[in-house]
């Protein structure tokens, strides 16, 4: 398995912060790109780093991906301020690495996998799939949008979730399935919210998953 960097940079136009993790000998050759969406609490600069270092990269380091995490002050990802960290830090990472934009990820833990639920749902077309953990489906998606659903989403969710209960995302996570979308739920007994480094094994089953995905969008 490859050695992982992790490196901190502000981005030249905007002064946004975001994370990096990447091999040490990333070569020529494009690699996925995952991008990785902080939980809540007081962002800091670099804020993004804490699920990036200690959950994300160590899952699916095995992925040989690129990984970035930009950091969003805004309550919600979906806001115009989040989706414009996500962007950029999109923008930028593809002018700094090979990467191969035909394999790209969201993934997310709490406020971040709300956000991956949203980004997902509102934007089909920005990566091939998305990976939310610990976050809830957006109020306005109800099953008339469902039916539209076109993004693989892998979900994650403590059972007994004292903070974002389990019941909406499984009912959508049913309702989705049941109108033919691409979707799978892994639920955790005995898990805590507030446990984020109990959501890295989990994550790290979801590998295989995400690699099904892309080679789906190769092929296709």
């Amino acid at each position: 398995m490859p050695a992982y960097l992790i490196e901190q940079h502000t981005l030249p136009n905007s002064g946004a912060h975001v994370t990096t993790a990447r091999p040490e000998s990333a070569g020529e050759d494009p690699r996925p790109l995952i991008v990785s969406l902080h939980y809540g609490g007081p962002v800091s600069p670099w804020y993004g780093r804490g699920l990036l270092e200690s959950v994300v990269t160590p899952a699916l380091q095995e992925l040989g991906a690129i990984f970035v995490a930009p950091d969003c002050a805004a309550e919600r990802w979906i806001e115009p301020v989040g989706v414009n960290a996500i962007n950029a830090a999109v923008d930028w990472i593809s002018t700094q690495f090979a990467v191969d934009m035909t394999r790209t990820a969201l993934v997310g833990y709490s406020k971040g996998g709300i956000g991956t639920w949203a980004i997902t749902e509102r934007f089909p077309e920005k990566f091939s799939c998305g990976i939310a953990m610990a976050g809830a489906p957006p109020p306005s998606l109800d099953s008339e949008r469902a039916r539209r659903w076109s993004t693989p989403l892998y979900i994650i969710h403590a059972e007994q979730d004292e903070l974002i209960p389990l019941a909406p995302t499984a009912d959508m996570a049913a309702t989705l399935a049941a109108a033919g979308a691409p979707v799978n739920i892994e639920i955790l007994p005995g898990v805590s919210h507030f446990e984020t480094h109990r959501f890295a094994t989990p994550l790290r089953a979801a590998a295989p998953w995400l690699r099904a995905q892309w080679g789906r969008k190769v092929s296709g």
